[in-house]
């Protein structure tokens, strides 16, 4: 180990303004994955020494973890668990960590680390479970990850009311997964601004509606999107509607239908100016997914397996039905459901990417939900 070019950096990292990433992309194509943790040590050691300069130590430490995980080495991965346990990860960054270890690293040897690690690392390791299941592999054949599962499942961990597969409504969620590389991260958005009507109209019976109290719609409604406004500029409307048999032939087209509901959103919106599609459980899921997982226009959202969790919460209460419903049973429900999205040129909707208006008639067609949401950098 070079101590006097590690001691160089450490101190490039401390004063230059550029920081230090080219030596430490050079020691992680060198494999020498022992250097990056001798400076991830010295990095914990400075942290808030001067806390107007934290952003060298954070996103030298970052990058340091970024770099380790997305090399496909045994090695590697001891030496990320090694960093990580200097300044031990949680919520979005561990989940970011999870899928760039599911996506570049081999699984049979991560499988062997969560025998040796379990308890230490066991939020990361749950994470890695629900992102390999996303992406289409099948967690049985690692048996340490599955005796883990188990054991987490007996204590109630939130992760574990995901199944290990994907139902039919989202057999399209990983098209909108984060995609990670050295130098950043992306994605696709199955949301945004809508610009023309579908020309099908509602094949339900006509029927009267009166709207919820909001004291008892279901708040889980809120939770794929609950991000955006707590950690961005987002906001939401969650609105919900009985519906009963018409006592006359009262029938709805889906524009009619959806300035009658008196939503915030549409406030003041012509005719004209609003815009509806007719469309299928999947692209429900995949609205919900893609915001729950990777956030809107300021924040980086739950991760893959909390925005899947998240997802399926709201999914629920479009339904109307409760949390801890199994997921077999609302991927069932999904598709008997009627789903509309809309979105409309008005002073609510920002209209910049991040837009989402879905619609829910329920199997018994007993209840209309609603979520809106938007966000604007």
């Amino acid at each position: 180990m070079d101590i006097k070019l590690i001691n160089k950096t450490f101190h490039e990292i401390q004063h230059n303004s550029n920081l230090p990433f080219d030596q430490i992309d050079q020691w992680t194509k060198e494999a020498k994955f022992d250097e990056l943790v001798e400076i991830a040590k010295l990095v914990d050691k400075n942290w808030n020494a001067s806390p107007s300069q934290n952003w060298r130590y954070i996103g030298t430490y970052l990058r340091i973890i970024d770099s380790l995980s997305l090399t496909k080495d045994k090695l590697s991965i001891q030496g990320l668990l090694d960093v990580i346990k200097i300044r031990p990860q949680s919520g979005g960054y561990l989940s970011r960590i999870a899928a760039c270890l599911a996506s570049t690293q081999d699984m049979t040897i991560l499988d062997s680390y969560v025998q040796l690690t379990e308890t230490e690392f066991i939020d990361l390791w749950a994470n890695l479970v629900q992102e390999l299941v996303i992406r289409g592999h099948d967690v049985r054949d690692y048996p340490n990850l599955i005796a883990l599962w188990d054991r987490l499942k007996r204590d109630n961990y939130p992760l574990t009311t995901l199944p290990l597969e994907l139902f039919e409504p989202e057999a399209q969620i990983q098209q909108y997964t984060r995609s990670y590389s050295i130098s950043g991260s992306g994605t696709s958005l199955p949301f945004g601004p809508l610009t023309a009507n579908d020309d099908v109209k509602f094949t339900i019976p006509p029927f009267d509606f009166a709207s919820i109290d909001p004291s008892i719609i279901h708040q889980h409604i809120y939770q794929a999107v609950e991000n955006w406004r707590l950690e961005s500029n987002g906001k939401i409307e969650v609105r919900q509607f009985t519906m009963q048999p018409a006592t006359e032939a009262l029938a709805h087209d889906e524009i009619s239908l959806m300035f009658k509901l008196g939503l915030d959103c549409l406030h003041g919106v012509s005719s004209r100016s609003l815009f509806i599609k007719h469309t299928q459980a999947t692209d429900a899921v995949n609205i919900l997914f893609s915001a729950a997982a990777n956030g809107g226009a300021y924040n980086h959202g739950s991760g893959n397996a909390y925005g899947r969790l998240y997802m399926w919460q709201s999914l629920a209460g479009l339904m109307n039905l409760p949390v801890g419903t199994p997921i077999s049973t609302l991927a069932g429900q999904a598709a008997k459901s009627k789903w509309l999205i809309f979105d409309a040129e008005s002073n609510w909707f920002y209209r910049v990417a991040w837009d989402i208006g879905i619609v829910a008639i329920n199997p018994d067609r007993n209840v209309i939900s609603v979520l809106a949401a938007t966000d604007t950098d």
